[in-house]
């Protein structure tokens, strides 16, 4: 029996170089940070409803051969830890996208009343993300891509944080009304020892939202 193989196909699927398959890091992005922009929200079928799928395109990013590359991060609800980090992760990704506005968490904490977010309203927004690269626990030989910061390297794109980082400003511009801004002491500039674009900010944990 003899297949067929359309190289055409293949570049759509990231196998464009078959010699470079099985080193995992075909049509990967590189470890690094800039702008993105959401395509999905789903739920993730390996979970059985316990975790969702946030893909994203990379827009700008610190090695200019990625930009146009997608990548997925899994984004799971159950509570292992106690401390409510899934949470957390999820009202960081809704803060830095504006889907989740100061005035509303306001508005909210006056009332007592909680907040219901549809995040499917995330497809579409930009922001800022560092991706960070390590070592598989199983197979040390192997590495894998994951969001920085314990998955909150998350921003919004006028944290000061990112001053730095690549960017595309046409693209913000285009999207400001669904993101919109920052308050000014968030905003604010800061100094930078380092280029951003070589190393990310390091995060402030402790900051469950960018305002």
């Amino acid at each position: 029996m003899t297949f067929d193989f359309d190289f055409a196909e293949l570049d759509g699927i990231g196998a464009s170089d078959p010699f470079a398959i099985n080193t995992g890091g075909n049509g990967r992005p590189s470890p690094g940070c800039g702008l993105v922009q959401i395509l999905g929200w789903s739920e993730y079928t390996g979970a059985n409803g316990k975790a969702h799928e946030l893909e994203f395109e990379l827009i700008a990013w610190s090695v200019a051969d990625d930009v146009g590359k997608t990548f997925t991060e899994n984004i799971f609800h159950a509570d292992n830890s106690g401390k409510g980090w899934p949470k957390k992760r999820m009202l960081c990704l809704a803060a830095v996208t504006g889907l989740l506005t100061p005035a509303a968490v306001q508005a909210a904490k006056a009332a007592g009343q909680a907040i219901s977010l549809d995040m499917q309203q995330l497809v579409g927004r930009v922001m800022m993300v560092e991706l960070i690269e390590e070592p598989s626990q199983n197979d040390p030989t192997k590495s894998y891509l994951k969001v920085g910061g314990a998955g909150v390297a998350m921003y919004h794109c006028d944290d000061h944080r990112c001053a730095k980082w690549p960017k595309n400003e046409a693209v913000i511009a285009a999207k400001r009304d669904l993101i919109g801004t920052l308050p000014r002491s968030t905003a604010a500039a800061a100094p930078q020892s380092k280029p951003a674009t070589t190393q990310a900010v390091k995060p402030n944990y402790d900051d469950d939202l960018p305002f």
